[in-house]
Parts: structure tokens; C-alpha cells; sequence
């Protein structure tokens, strides 16, 4: 939580003097990493740190993707017939919480917990080239 908080702190004033697509690259890339990282460290209170760092990374992500995207969101909510907008806006949360289920299963799967971050965040590192 501490790096949630530091991350709403820095997101925004980075992303407005770097710019949004830059930041929000910068920290996809970290937090691929970082959620790696996790999975080889033997010191408790360097698994903190790491989690600290995913945390910032996590929260400025949101908001550099949450400024860049609201823009397309919006249009594609305006485009949408006035009887279906309510389900073009409910689809961007759906993906999140199914995203989000989707790791009580892999929870479930993984027999350690080194096993469970590498398959949360392998999936983030194969679409890492997609990122440009």
C-alpha cells in the first residue's frame, strides 16, 4: 500500500512533465520486471522493496492509462447506440475483474508461491513488445 501511495503521489507529476505515453511505458516496463523479481529474492525485506516498486509502478500505470484511454473510452461510449451504452461502459471493469479472477485460479494452481508470481507476470512480460 505504501507504494500504491507513493505512486498517486509521483504518476501524475510525471506524466505531466515527461509526458503520459512515456511514463506509462517506462513504468509498464518496470512493473513487468518487477514482478519478477520477486520470485528469486530470498530476504524479506528486500521482497518489501520490490513490492514497494510494483506498487509505484501499478498506481502510475493506472493513471497515465486512465488519462490516455478516457479519451478513447469516451468516444467509443459516444458512438455506441443510446440503448447499448450501458454495456459498452460496464466492458472496460468486466475485463478488470476478470483479469482479476483469473488469479484465484492460477492461486490455486501454483504449489508455491515463487510459482504463482512468475506465472502472474510472464503473461505481462510475452506482451511487453507490444508496448511501443
Amino acid at each position: 500500500m505504501a507504494g500504491l501511495l507513493l505512486g498517486s503521489l509521483v504518476g501524475g507529476a510525471s506524466s505531466d512533465r515527461y509526458g503520459k505515453r512515456t511514463v506509462l511505458l517506462a513504468c509498464m516496463y518496470v512493473h513487468a520486471l518487477s514482478g519478477l523479481v520477486p520470485a528469486a529474492l530470498p530476504q524479506p525485506l528486500l521482497y518489501l522493496a520490490v513490492r514497494c516498486l510494483t506498487g509505484v509502478c501499478c498506481c502510475c500505470v493506472h493513471i497515465c492509462s486512465f488519462s490516455l484511454g478516457a479519451l478513447v473510452f469516451s468516444t467509443a461510449v459516444e458512438w455506441t447506440p443510446p440503448a447499448s451504452r450501458m454495456w459498452a461502459s460496464a466492458f472496460l471493469p468486466f475485463c478488470f475483474s476478470v483479469g482479476t479472477m483469473g488469479g484465484a485460479p492460477l492461486a490455486w494452481l501454483s504449489p508455491t508461491w515463487t510459482q504463482l508470481h512468475l506465472s502472474l507476470a510472464l503473461p505481462q512480460l510475452v506482451c511487453l513488445p507490444l508496448y511501443r
